[in-house]
């Protein structure tokens, strides 16, 4: 005769399957952020929940600011003329590459668990209709979460180099399309120096409007390298904004929480460490695309009604 299981068991094993992702089913994850016939969402004070939501702000920026100081350090510095190391403090900071990368990751850390508790904030307003979370608050975290990331070296990549060195191809009146860095600027040449060698020789992979962007900005800022790492940061963070604005367009059009896209979408320690920090042009993309979803849509349904 079988063994049946235990209470203990069979409650577990139930919990573990209930938690697996149910995709494509009405009653999947994805279908619980659609707003549906349900009541709209209230926004009411809570000043337990906006304390709480304050700390984990102060949370998110305090990492943020370990970030920017253990990334001077542990970043993904140019080659020649590293402007990052030039002060006496990010001389010290770059002698110090273990201590550097450790602050830099407490950072990471603490931004992760910042972002996971305003998570649980935005849902938990979804399940009881009423929350103390608006977009604004959301909007204005994101500001205080970016702003340290604009000014440490670029993290985790040395892509940007790729862009800068694109840009001055560009800017010199060459075709960034025949060769790569390397083989158009010269092996000695500053900017290409710093791009990886794994992109040394290749043609640009960028298309027109990336290009067009880096060609600005080496018209701007020339070959000095640290001007021109902001200014891709500021077009980064620019790019998110809008982004963020098409995310609560889309999500109110679809019925689903603008809070909710925002937090997952914007505020997602992703969505900062790879397009901020790491300076991908994919930030552009993102936001020329989604804003062009969203005006496809107004023409053929008017505007999104507010939720």
């Amino acid at each position: 005769m079988p063994v049946s299981q235990t209470p203990g068991r069979a409650g577990a094993a139930h919990w573990i399957i209930d938690a697996l992702p149910r995709i494509g089913r009405a009653g999947s994850r994805s279908s619980s952020l659609h707003r549906g016939d349900e009541s709209p969402l209230v926004h009411r004070i809570n000043h337990r929940e906006l304390r709480r939501f304050t700390w984990l702000r102060w949370l998110g920026t305090l990492g943020a600011l370990l970030i920017l100081v253990g990334g001077i350090g542990a970043g993904a510095t140019p080659v020649m003329g590293n402007a990052f190391w030039a002060t006496s403090l990010g001389s010290m900071l770059g002698r110090m590459l273990i201590s550097t990368t450790i602050v830099t990751f407490t950072g990471i850390g603490m931004l992760i668990v910042a972002w996971l508790g305003v998570g649980a904030l935005v849902v938990a307003g979804l399940r009881t209709r009423v929350s103390s979370v608006n977009t604004g608050m959301l909007v204005r975290t994101f500001a205080a979460w970016v702003v340290p990331l604009i000014f440490t070296a670029p993290l985790f990549t040395q892509d940007i180099y790729s862009y800068l060195a694109q840009g001055a191809i560009v800017g010199r009146g060459m075709d960034p399309y025949l060769a790569g860095p390397v083989d158009m600027l010269g092996a000695d040449d500053p900017l290409a120096r710093s791009v990886p060698f794994v992109w040394s020789h290749s043609p640009s992979p960028y298309g027109p409007t990336a290009m067009t962007v880096a060609w600005g900005i080496y018209a701007i800022a020339g070959n000095d390298v640290l001007t021109s790492v902001f200014l891709h940061r500021a077009v980064s963070v620019v790019s998110l904004y809008v982004v963020a604005w098409a995310l609560v367009k889309l999500a109110q059009r679809c019925g689903v929480s603008p809070q909710f896209a925002l937090w997952l979408g914007v505020l997602n320690p992703l969505t900062l460490l790879h397009l901020v920090g790491g300076v991908h042009n994919e930030s552009l993309l993102l936001a020329l695309l989604l804003t062009g979803v969203e005006l496809c849509l107004r023409a053929l349904h008017g505007p999104a009604e507010p939720g």
